[in-house]
């Protein structure tokens, strides 16, 4: 498979889901169909101070929409539901963003970006943005013990057709931490690749001599309702997982051989993605197949149970370590290529962990199923999908990736 193609089919995310990158490729070729193919361009979305989007967003956020309109609102721009169908943490930084009053929002659109002392913040919005972190932690982020700065930030993203989209993201940086962090709370669904990342890194940098603001008196704070799970979200939720149950034993029979050929022509018709892999696969996808249809039926059980099944690379088995030495090989040259450390090795007894992941995509009806390998030597971990291209090709996917990965 040529180089532009291996890009598009997997990006590399932070444990937290928030930063996002994908190794460039050159390689000349026409375009997979089962790969996912460019974001939709929003060259119209040059947000004005104004930025209709925003408030739709920030009334979404304080639950000031109609059922039907926050419908109509999550089929243009999924950002929303994949904040407020996760953890407690997301949906509660969601109720920080919600809770600031429009004076300072309006100063968001006009300055770029609000900064402040995490200790400057009332006690509850202080509370919610610590347990944010205390996860970072836990993932490897941080430290943020010390002169920890955080707020929103304005970030223009540029577009390759010469276009640009403007994205509002909260951020925090700590004295002592690795790096800083962010996550895009208004215009994410549709972004992903470098640029993302690239443009957050440089706007970024540019607070950190910036002087802090004022605080907010916590006077001013709104009392905002706690943000319910999107009732869009969970009846797509239940509905997958009907899904999953009636159709997951029939991909697992599939990566097992198990079908006869009529069978097999029905199930990959339509999903270039799954007919790729298991007619024209190549040395790494051969090595996920072999992985994840060797798995004892248990695993697989467990996997369409909870969703999610992982390993430190010290559980695996010699087999499956050998097994899986093209993939790992393969990531490690493509770090090497952009002038990074190799960063995934799977004899170390502290190091990486696999898995696997079923992960629901807004819009569309069935979940992806996604292999995954995470490392302490590198920032992000990386993906690859083993099943539905309608996923794959879909605007939320790799947003969806990243908010599932964080879990």
């Amino acid at each position: 498979m040529n180089t532009a193609l291996r890009c598009r089919r997997f990006l590399y995310v932070t444990h937290a889901g928030i930063v996002l990158l994908c190794f460039s490729g050159s390689g000349a070729g026409t375009a997979d169909p089962g790969e996912p193919q460019s974001p939709a361009r929003v060259n119209e979305r040059r947000a004005s101070t104004q930025d209709p989007h925003y408030q739709r967003t920030l009334a979404l956020y304080r639950s000031e929409l109609s059922a039907e309109a926050v419908t109509r609102f999550i089929e243009s721009d999924p950002t929303p539901v994949l904040h407020l169908r996760q953890s407690r943490e997301l949906r509660n930084l969601v109720r920080v963003f919600a809770s600031l009053p429009d004076k300072y929002h309006e100063e968001l659109r006009q300055k770029g970006h609000l900064k402040w002392a995490l200790k400057a913040l009332p006690r509850q919005q202080r509370r919610w943005v610590s347990d944010l972190l205390e996860r970072f932690e836990a993932e490897g982020e941080g430290p943020f013990r010390s002169e920890v700065h955080t707020g929103f930030v304005k970030v223009t993203v540029p577009d390759p057709e010469g276009g640009e989209t403007i994205v509002y993201s909260w951020w925090a940086s700590g004295e002592k931490a690795i790096r800083p962090l962010w996550i895009p709370l208004v215009r994410a669904g549709e972004l992903g690749g470098a640029a993302f990342a690239r443009a957050h890194q440089e706007r970024l940098s540019t607070l950190r001599e910036a002087e802090l603001d004022g605080a907010v008196p916590e006077r001013l704070w709104l009392n905002v309702p706690e943000p319910a799970r999107l009732d869009s979200a969970v009846v797509a939720e239940e509905k997958a997982q009907s899904v999953l149950e009636q159709e997951f034993w029939t991909l697992v029979n599939a990566y097992q051989g198990r079908l006869k050929r009529e069978q097999l022509q029905k199930l990959v018709t339509g999903d270039a993605v799954l007919e790729r892999r298991l007619r024209k696969p190549d040395s790494v996808d051969r090595a996920i197949n072999q992985f994840f249809s060797g798995l004892d039926k248990k695993v697989h059980t467990a996997l369409v149970e909870t969703g999610r099944v992982q390993w430190p690379a010290q559980d695996l088995t010699s087999a499956q370590k050998r097994l899986l030495g093209p993939v790992v090989d393969d990531l490690n040259r493509q770090a090497a290529g952009t002038g990074d450390t190799p960063p995934y090795n799977l004899s170390l007894p502290f190091g990486c962990v696999v898995g696997l992941t079923l992960v629901q995509v807004p819009g569309v009806e069935k979940p992806v199923l996604s292999w995954w390998i995470r490392s302490p030597f590198a920032p992000v971990p990386a993906w690859f999908s083993l099943n539905n291209a309608a996923a794959v090709q879909a605007t939320g996917y790799y947003q969806a990736h990243l908010v599932q990965l964080s879990q």
